[in-house]
């Protein structure tokens, strides 16, 4: 696995267009999840369309129940809309699968939109950093104590293909990929914060994992 800085830019290009489609996904969901709860339980297709996907903003109280309610409680438990967790499941799954060539639509004006938003120049400025300034934002961690710890055996993986290289974390997860959203992240942190914890939180836990990293590396 390469890291972005040794990338060709045509390889970064396709990176970038990947964090564009997850960030629709990010957006979407959110915006056809509030539109269920909103409408008592009902979900029209007039909604896919770029008027009202770009008025849509993205709510903390949005985020917060979407994922620390809806998707922790059991099947038949009920929204604030009078439906069950299942019910809701079952019909954004085939409001999707419905609408398929529509959202696909909205997802390509999407990315071509982001490309304003986030520009690719700004994308570069975040990954292709100097190789001694290639650190974990939280933790600080950088590929050689990362490559050091791996020849020592000190350092443990779950996946083949990650840990090898910095990744971009969300600092407010679930929302968009964004310029001020985006940084650079060790596959430890990454996974540990899950969507879970703030950004300003997991800057707290990551000094005590740079303290860990430090002893095993000495």
């Amino acid at each position: 696995m390469k890291n972005f800085y040794e990338m060709t830019e045509t390889e970064l290009l396709s990176k970038y267009k990947l964090k564009a489609a997850d960030s629709f996904k990010s957006k979407f969901d959110l915006f056809i999840f509030d539109h269920w709860l909103e409408n008592k339980g009902s979900i029209d297709s007039t909604i896919i369309n770029s008027l009202y996907f770009d008025k849509y903003m993205i709510r903390e109280e949005s985020i917060n129940y979407y994922t620390s309610y809806y998707w922790q409680i059991c099947e038949d438990e009920i929204l604030t809309n009078n439906k069950t967790m299942k019910e809701t499941r079952d019909a954004l799954d085939d409001f999707k699968k419905t609408n398929k060539e529509k959202i696909l639509e909205l997802k390509q004006y999407y990315i071509q939109n982001f490309f304003k938003v986030f520009t690719f120049e700004e994308f570069k400025n975040l990954v292709y950093v100097p190789k001694e300034n290639y650190k974990c934002f939280y933790c600080n961690i950088s590929i050689e104590i990362i490559n050091n710890l791996i020849d020592k055996g000190k350092i443990f993986k779950k996946q083949d293909t990650r840990g090898f290289t910095l990744e971009i974390d969300r600092i407010r997860p679930n929302e968009e990929y964004k310029k001020d959203n985006c940084v650079l992240c060790c596959y430890w942190c990454n996974n540990a914060k899950t969507d879970e914890f703030s950004g300003s939180e997991f800057k707290r836990i990551g000094k005590i994992i740079e303290e860990v990293w430090k002893s095993r590396n000495n």
